[in-house]
């Protein structure tokens, strides 16, 4: 017996937080985005004129899946958005579904958007990774039909068993220049330090990390993504949760004892992310950005995951690590009224903005890190 429940309180979000988490381990493709620590986080930080939607589907008393939703107006305008918890500093988001569940809990979950039309305007699901079941299930099921945007590439890098075998997978340039711009440090340098900053260290990694990184940014006149005082404080606070449970790995590099450079990565079910990186445009000539990635992803091999996923944007510096790459999909559904029919006009001219912006901006960025 399927059975559908909403959550409506802080408190009732901290008691399903061993279950949700528990509930994880049963699903092959879930992501750092879809843990109780990062929701919970986004709910918290960016809770602000938003009414959060978490349902919880159980069988016979157990928790088969979650779907953490929340319901947004669309810039300030009276047209309500349905849409996943993390939009914005979410890569990958989706439906958390225990193996051999999909179609039960996908049936429970779009029978309750579907029943209750008068609490959104526009269905909008976005950042949905490639082989999602929710996207095979949309695609079959015609009573849950709806557009289907193609989203943006998501490189990532198949990892080898060992470091050796891993630098046998590098072209000769990449093996040359992990090696060259590290001796070039030391050679420079009279202390060059590449680290994993442990729980005493994070307050200080964390506040270099938002500095190199808005630096970097702001040499090219832009802000920035963490540039907002908002997503400081989400990323501070999901930063401490996790360096406890050894999820996050902030990876640094200093010289002479100051931070020169550091990468903001998780780890979790297998797979290595590389979510945001700062670096000091001074010491640009020792691309500080390839050999601390580099370190990320030996790291990477050590800790027997299968892959390091350089998450969603096709930036150039990716590209000089793999080519290969997934999609992600937007799946966006209206009603046939008006009110409707103007919010989703309203989401086709966002995703034209944005997707020129962010050509724009790989134009102007360049090489990257």
């Amino acid at each position: 017996m399927i059975e559908i429940a909403e959550i409506t309180s802080q408190a009732e979000m901290n008691i399903l937080r061993e279950e949700w988490n528990s509930l994880l381990t049963k699903c092959p493709k879930v992501a750092i985005f879809q843990t109780w620590e990062w929701i919970n986080s986004c709910m918290k930080n960016f809770g602000r004129m938003k009414r959060f939607v978490v349902l919880c589907i159980r069988d016979e008393g157990n928790l088969v899946a979650i779907a953490p939703m929340e319901i947004t107006l669309m810039y300030g305008l009276p047209f309500r958005r349905l849409q996943f918890i993390g939009v914005g500093v979410s890569d990958y988001m989706d439906f958390v579904i225990a193996m051999g569940f999909e179609d039960q809990a996908l049936n429970a979950i779009f029978g309750w958007i579907n029943a209750n039309t008068s609490r959104w305007d526009l269905l909008d699901l976005q950042q949905i990774p490639e082989g999602s079941t929710t996207l095979e299930f949309c695609s079959r099921d015609t009573n849950h039909q709806g557009v289907l945007i193609p989203g943006e590439k998501c490189p990532f890098l198949p990892l080898a068993e060992n470091w050796d075998a891993m630098l046998g997978v590098f072209g000769k340039k990449m093996r040359f220049n992990l090696g060259y711009y590290e001796r070039l440090m030391r050679r420079d340098f009279e202390n060059v330090e590449i680290c994993l900053l442990g729980e005493d260290e994070i307050a200080e990694g964390m506040a270099a990390f938002f500095d190199l990184h808005t630096k970097r940014w702001r040499k090219r006149w832009l802000p920035g993504m963490l540039a907002d005082t908002g997503r400081q404080r989400f990323h501070k606070e999901i930063a401490k949760e996790c360096i406890k449970n050894g999820s996050l790995k902030l990876h640094a590099l200093r010289v002479n004892g100051k931070i020169r450079s550091i990468l903001y990565c998780y780890i979790f079910g297998g797979r290595y992310f590389y979510y945001l990186g700062g670096f000091d445009p001074e010491l640009s000539k020792y691309s500080l950005g390839t050999v601390l990635t580099g370190h990320a992803v030996r790291s990477a091999v050590e800790n027997g995951c299968a892959e390091f996923d350089f998450l969603r944007g096709d930036e150039h510096y990716k590209s000089r690590w793999t080519k290969e790459f997934r999609l992600n999909t937007r799946l966006v559904k209206s009603k046939q009224n008006t009110r409707s029919k103007m919010a989703y006009s309203i989401c086709n001219l966002e995703q034209r903005i944005e997707n020129y912006v962010k050509h724009e901006l790989h134009k102007r960025i360049g090489a990257g890190n």
